[in-house]
């Protein structure tokens, strides 16, 4: 008995040791995006209805360095209780953006305008990864693809 549990401990320090070294790399690149001023890399954010302020929300690479450029398509959804032009305006425009050899983020940015929203409508906007040219992981790792988009609220104050 003393020798099979020997046995099984040997074999799982093993298993265990052999499994994976300290100094190998995670070589597994994805685009994710957040809120520039944001450590905690919510999915969501708000602005206030009276705010005059510019926002950055930044498409992140996070990779070993490229050899070639990585282009990130993404949607910008706005919601059915805003309007561009009254509630914001957008600084960064297009679709695309560029990452070129040595450059890991590339930032959207948004000016809010003051304007109170209704309510019972969405006052959402929503920055949405959709591919990548390289085939990147969009989000991070794993299923749920946590931070492929991030969505701001607009509400009152």
């Amino acid at each position: 008995m003393i020798q099979k549990i020997g046995f099984i401990l040997a074999v799982a320090t093993a298993m265990l040791l052999s499994s994976c070294e300290k100094d190998e790399p995670y070589d597994h690149p994805f685009v994710y995006i957040i809120q520039a001023d944001d450590n905690s890399y919510a999915a969501t954010s708000t602005v206030s209805s009276q705010a005059t302020v510019v926002r950055t929300y930044n498409i992140c690479l996070s990779s070993k360095e490229l050899t070639e450029n990585l282009v990130v398509d993404y949607s910008f959804t706005v919601g059915d209780g805003l309007k561009a032009g009254v509630d914001f305006e957008r600084m960064t425009t297009g679709s695309q953006v560029v990452f070129v050899p040595g450059v890991y983020s590339m930032p959207i940015r948004i000016r809010w305008l003051p304007n109170e929203v209704d309510t019972s409508k969405d006052n959402t906007v929503t920055i949405r990864i959709e591919n990548t040219n390289l085939g990147f992981t969009i989000g991070f790792p794993g299923p749920d693809q946590l931070s492929r988009q991030h969505t701001i609220r607009k509400i009152n104050m």
